[in-house]
């Protein structure tokens, strides 16, 4: 094989694989517009413990990806919101967060987002994805764990009629045996207790909330490390709202 033929191959490889390096690069993690979406790798954690994501037990009927993805909340009062959506078991690293939109107390706000850009190209399911909506500042998410969240809905054409049911997901480091305790902030009283028993990685927790009166929420996941026997723990308090969707 002479030096042109040599050249002329490379020149081909070079040619093909442009389409896949833009692509993937379309795919990157980077602002669009008044959000930042894509594939981004995020550092593995050194906290033993994680909420990933607090939804909605929702979902729409089988079908294809809609145009638009959508995620609901109420917000009870004027706060900072920090809204993330991202995977729930991390295989594609997608990840969507710095969203800069005005939220209005008292009401439940929708943020929406194309599903073209991103979601689809990498084969998403709404299955897939968790909300995690935490009322800070987005600066300090990365510092400490959430104090205060407003569980999202996340639909893609028609939100529930009612909130049913909440879902925790949870991510362990190390194999832990623990349990999850809802109580009311009002009266102090323990409205939803649960032995989990032993998990590790990915885990929900479906909390129901037709009988939950119109307050605030605080839920512990409480244990320990199987192996080291050092105590898990992890709190995070939310409204409830008896507010119709």
């Amino acid at each position: 094989m002479n030096s042109l033929e040599i050249r002329a191959i490379l020149f081909v490889c070079v040619l093909f694989h442009q389409p896949t390096s833009l692509a993937d690069a379309d795919l990157g993690y980077q602002k669009r517009g008044h959000y930042a979406e894509g594939r981004r790798d995020k550092p593995v954690t050194s906290v033993g413990i994680e909420l990933i994501s607090v939804l909605a037990d929702y979902q729409e009927p089988a079908g294809s990806l809609a145009d638009h993805m959508q995620a609901r909340f109420y917000l009870q009062e004027n706060t900072p919101v920090c809204l993330v959506a991202r995977e729930k078991d991390n295989r594609k690293f997608y990840w969507l967060d710095q969203v800069q939109q005005s939220w209005q107390p008292g009401e439940f706000n929708t943020f929406s987002w194309p599903t073209a850009t991103v979601i689809k190209p990498l084969q998403l399911k709404v299955t897939d994805l968790g909300v995690l909506v935490r009322l800070q500042d987005c600066p300090s998410v990365d510092s400490a764990a959430p104090d205060r969240i407003a569980p999202a809905i996340l639909y893609q054409n028609q939100p529930p009629n009612e909130l049913s049911a909440y879902v925790f997901t949870y991510k362990l480091r190390a194999n832990a045996k623990v349990k999850l305790k809802v109580k009311s902030l009002a009266d102090g009283q323990t409205v939803f207790p649960k032995e989990l028993g032993n998990k590790t990685g990915v885990f929900e927790v479906v909390v129901p909330a037709n009988k939950l009166a119109s307050g605030d929420y605080q839920v512990e996941l409480t244990g320990y490390d199987l192996a080291s026997n050092s105590p898990v723990y992890q709190s995070v308090r939310f409204f409830h709202p008896a507010k119709p969707l």
